[in-house]
């Protein structure tokens, strides 16, 4: 992975500044219309937000361990929206958004993440970092 060109896009990224943002959710909205009753009416807030959370990852990514303790924190930030139960009862279905970024973090690390199914009880993923 090429960070320094990575980190030169989210930098021309973040240059448009509601332009990105906007664009994301439009795009995740169209694709899964119904993930839109997860965010409030305006989005000005939360736009910030993406790109904060993402300016983070996308500064730490070469350093594991100030980066992990960033996903755990978007992880248990996110729980309170109930996406859990909404899964197991069949109203929400994820766009993938956490996988893709623990990916990102992942790879760049030159190690690899994956996903195997354990039926009944849904997934269990794997990560693998070199030493």
């Amino acid at each position: 992975m090429d960070i320094p060109a990575m980190r030169a896009n989210f930098a021309k990224a973040a240059a448009t500044g509601d332009e990105a943002p906007l664009y994301f959710y439009s795009h995740l909205f169209l694709s899964h219309p119904e993930a839109r009753a997860l965010f409030p009416v305006s989005m000005a807030h939360q736009r910030d937000r993406l790109f904060a959370a993402l300016g983070d990852v996308v500064a730490r990514v070469d350093d594991l361990e100030a980066l992990v303790p960033i996903l755990q924190q978007l992880g248990r930030d996110h729980r309170k929206f109930g996406t859990v139960a909404a899964r197991q009862d069949g109203s929400y279905h994820s766009a993938g958004l956490g996988l893709a970024f623990c990916k990102l973090a992942v790879e760049a690390h030159g190690g690899a993440i994956g996903v195997e199914a354990v039926e009944p009880h849904g997934s269990r993923f794997w990560v693998e970092l070199p030493r």
